[in-house]
């Protein structure tokens, strides 16, 4: 990069100045420039200007985020006849309780229980 470096407007070159003292103090470029009152689109303007120059590469990092638990389970799928007796799935009701199956279940019959009809277990 120093000799793309020599090639750089002030104004780019105050862009990277801005990207080491974000990552410096552990901010994204956003939260850097809300705490200085900088305009972020006006950085991120300059870096599209060295995208297309070359001197950056047109992917961000990757960001790094907190992951939270989602609604989906785990689920252990078997082929019937290769498990060795043991269930094909595991259904969990919303009640808690967990139902396995030998077999691979109708979807009607699965739709019908998560309902909680009556009739279900049928």
């Amino acid at each position: 990069m120093e000799a793309k470096a020599q090639n750089l407007t002030a104004r780019e070159q105050a862009y990277f100045e801005h990207v080491r003292q974000a990552k410096e103090q552990r901010l994204t470029l956003t939260g850097y420039c809300q705490k200085l009152g900088l305009n972020v689109r006006s950085l991120y303007s300059v870096r599209r200007d060295l995208v297309d120059k070359g001197v950056v590469s047109r992917t961000l990092a990757p960001r790094t985020r907190k992951t939270r638990p989602g609604k989906f389970v785990a689920v252990h799928i078997a082929t019937p006849g290769t498990n060795g007796g043991e269930p094909v799935c595991w259904v969990r009701h919303p009640s808690g309780v967990t139902i396995e199956c030998g077999r691979w279940p109708e979807a009607a019959w699965i739709a019908q229980l998560m309902k909680g009809g009556a009739d279900a277990a049928a």
